[in-house]
């Protein structure tokens, strides 16, 4: 197994690695970054099993601040006609957000209040009104 880590989610460098056996594998798996990127850091596990075949771990999105939170995507984007859609959000600390929707006037077509968010990678899952095809920030 090896742990991977990465400053923009798509090139991605082994921090640690750890031949185990069945047994093994299936015990909790933990390690501390000691040295982790300013910002976010996109961490994943690859498994090569015997045979050599490769798997990939769900990517998981750490930021590297003591305050604050950066939105890391919206999907799918562009959103569909079911109008469901995660919104992706790494936080510093636990907090409290305000999720605002609004069209190219400024006219808000959707607001949400105090969705709480936890340290590291939050996904958000937001329902939208029906709205017109159009573009909204």
């Amino acid at each position: 197994m090896e742990l991977e880590r990465s400053g923009d989610g798509r090139k991605f460098n082994n921090i640690y690695s750890i031949t185990a056996d069945f047994v093994r594998c299936l015990e909790p798996f933990e390690r501390i970054d000691n040295d982790p990127l300013p910002g976010i850091n996109y961490y994943r596990l690859k498994v090569t099993d015997m045979d050599g075949k490769t798997s990939y771990s769900n990517t998981i999105a750490i930021l590297n601040k003591k305050t604050g939170l950066e939105v890391l995507s919206l999907s799918p984007n562009p959103v569909t006609a079911d109008n469901n859609i995660i919104l992706n959000i790494a936080s510093a600390q636990d907090d409290q957000v305000e999720i605002v929707v609004s069209d190219v006037n400024g006219k808000i077509v959707f607001l949400q209040h105090n969705v709480a968010i936890i340290p590291g990678s939050n996904q958000l899952p937001i329902e939208l009104p029906n709205l017109a095809a159009c573009n909204y920030q």
